[in-house]
């Protein structure tokens, strides 16, 4: 993307853009080849942008051309200098599958990702367990788009999950706090000390939920307990 200062407007380029006469240079941020997972190839990739829009632009040219034809108004739009919308597309350079899109908003100096078509592919520890690993990278996509109480939520189904499957207790109907309660009783005593405690989690992620405290703090103290939890159980061989 390159910043022309002149019109105080944004213009996606994937090049270094220059303003006549006198060849000044913009300010350039350009859109170059990215690394995302690629679902054909099952890894990480380079992609390449081949390509993208000034949404805004687009819309205010549209709105000009219905108004010559039509001789009249077709829709009001204003959108001021400080704010665009910007479309940008990607594709896999191994093997130029489907593409991929994000939605850009640009708001003062300032951008944001505001969508992705796919949603963005989620790595995990290999000792996440499998069986309830979806709920865990739920969470994840969830706070990384602004959802909190989605990600604390998914955050909490992922232990009791987890929890009800370890004690056998799937299709009992058990509190969250009894099914984590059965579940400390599996730990062995000699790692209760040294593992941080699912149900400790639970309750404070519980809590959080009954308050609809947005606590991104908490998300990420969780997470990294909740991880340790599963790395100790990974060093001691204790089956997922």
């Amino acid at each position: 993307m390159a910043t022309d200062f002149a019109s105080g407007t944004f213009v996606v380029s994937d090049k270094r853009e220059f303003v006549e006469p006198g060849h000044r240079q913009v300010l350039c941020l350009i859109a170059t080849n990215v690394k995302l997972f690629c679902s054909t190839c099952g890894g990480r990739e380079a992609f390449r942008p081949i390509w993208f829009s000034d949404i805004t632009a687009e819309l205010v040219r549209e709105k000009v051309i219905h108004q010559k034809s039509l001789a009249k108004e077709t829709f009001r739009i204003s959108f001021g200098k400080n704010f665009q919308l910007f479309s940008l597309v990607f594709q896999c350079q191994r093997c130029q599958g489907l593409p991929e899109a994000f939605l850009v908003k640009r708001c003062e100096l300032e951008l944001f990702i505001e969508g992705r078509s796919p949603l963005e592919h989620v790595e995990l520890p290999s000792y996440i367990p499998k069986h309830e690993k979806r709920w865990f990278r739920d969470a994840i996509v969830a706070f990384q788009s602004g959802k909190i109480l989605a990600a604390l939520f998914y955050l909490r189904t992922f232990i009791e999950q987890f929890a009800r499957r370890k004690t056998n207790l799937l299709d009992q109907k058990k509190t969250g706090d009894e099914i984590l309660t059965a579940y400390a009783e599996l730990v062995p005593l000699n790692l209760r000390d040294t593992m941080p405690s699912l149900k400790e989690w639970y309750d404070k992620l519980s809590e959080a939920l009954h308050g609809a405290k947005e606590d991104t703090e908490l998300f990420d103290k969780s997470r990294e307990r909740i991880e340790k939890h599963f790395d100790i159980r990974r060093v001691h061989d204790l089956e997922n």
